[in-house]
């Protein structure tokens, strides 16, 4: 699923859900380490957060808030910069008991009201099914920066994240099933961690039932709409580049490559032509270069497999550090002999003279030296190799 998903929900925990007659509310508090302090009490919605009450704590930190809510939801009781998220609506009279010298702003004690028990209960549990994730994100990043370390301990880190949010997300989807007939609210609160369209919509009759006519589901259903126009339009995007890349095929089926002549790593001159009679892949990259890096072990693979058959790699980096480049090489296992640069980075000759303006930027030559595809990868890349062999 399209990952925006996470974006598109993460704000929906501020939404309203329903259009009940109000019986006004009645809140008795605690909050230590803010005592004779001002206490705002703020409705959140997406974009905007109004004001409902504000009191004073006494010399205990003791409060006591009535009144009406704006609408069912999600509220937060502010002071200063901090806050605490906890469920309200009217008709409940719940005791809430905080302690501001946790750093965790989620630790709300409220008791006399199920359904705010319950939201923060989820709040704990969403927060620690979040914490690796984060943890991770900030390694990955760490590690994706630091030339020292190969690309296949990148990738292998990125599959371990992978699966942690599939662990994960299958975890806060039974919690969802667990909760939901008797616990909307608190369902709708973890909805961010899952990334699985088809298990949100299959949702929807649920709260059509439990919350009926409400603006807080009609807002998931836009969601979703939303993410569905998305993915049409990628699909759209991918069908159209796919078929760009064969007329391209079709098109440079007999144009010859240019040739080009550069320095190696070691500074000696290296011909294109001099591969004439293989099936060559030219490849400019760049060791800066993410993508670059990341479809590094995909060229790799086909190139031990096909090798000794007749295929080569012709690789055209656009750096402007010779160590970097060398040490890219290295790192991502890129044993081909033919490595080419002139060190002049985006204004690399061979770059300019082929028309590269964005890299990765990949050209397949036939044994005659022609262009017969461009920017293949994969299975497609695989299986015109083979063709070409």
């Amino acid at each position: 699923m399209n990952k925006s998903i996470l974006i598109v929900l993460s704000f929906i925990v501020f939404f309203t859900s329903c259009t009940e007659e109000f019986t006004g509310y009645e809140i008795n508090g605690q909050i230590k380490g803010l005592e004779s302090q001002e206490l705002i009490l703020q409705f959140l919605k997406q974009n905007e957060v109004i004001e409902v009450d504000t009191v004073m704590t006494d010399t205990e930190g003791k409060f006591i808030m009535k009144g009406h809510v704006v609408e069912k939801g999600f509220y937060r009781i502010s002071s200063g910069e901090k806050g605490w998220i906890f469920l309200l609506e009217d008709g409940v009279n719940p005791s809430i008991n905080i302690d501001a010298n946790n750093t965790d702003l989620s630790n709300i004690e409220i008791t006399n009201y199920a359904a705010g028990e319950q939201l923060q209960k989820s709040i704990t549990f969403l927060n620690e099914k979040n914490k690796p994730i984060y943890e991770m994100q900030y390694k990955l990043q760490a590690m994706f920066q630091d030339t020292m370390v190969s690309m296949q301990e990148k990738m292998a880190a990125q599959q371990e994240f992978m699966q942690l949010k599939t662990q994960n997300g299958e975890e806060v989807k039974s919690k969802i099933d667990e909760l939901i007939s008797e616990f909307p609210f608190s369902s709708v609160y973890l909805l961010p961690l899952v990334d699985d369209i088809e298990f949100v919509k299959g949702l929807m009759p649920k709260f059509d039932s439990l919350i009926p006519n409400s603006i807080y589901v009609k807002n998931i259903k836009d969601a979703l709409l939303q993410i569905e126009q998305q993915q049409e339009q990628q699909n759209q995007l991918e069908a159209q580049k796919q078929t760009q890349i064969q007329q391209d095929a079709n098109t440079e089926n007999k144009q010859v490559a240019k040739e080009i002549i550069m320095n190696n790593p070691e500074g000696k001159a290296m011909k294109l032509s001099s591969l004439k009679g293989k099936v060559v892949l030219v490849d400019f990259w760049a060791s800066w270069c993410r993508p670059c890096r990341a479809a590094n072990p995909g060229v790799v693979k086909i190139y031990h497999k096909y090798k000794t058959k007749g295929f080569d790699v012709f690789s055209v980096s656009l750096d402007k550090d010779a160590d970097r480049w060398k040490q890219a090489i290295k790192q991502d296992g890129l044993i081909w002999n033919s490595h080419v640069s002139d060190l002049k980075y985006w204004q690399n000759a061979a770059a300019k003279s082929w028309g590269v303006n964005s890299i990765p930027a990949t050209f397949l030559l036939d044994k005659q030296g022609n262009i017969v595809a461009r920017n293949l990868k994969g299975a497609a890349l695989e299986a015109k190799i083979k063709e070409l062999l």
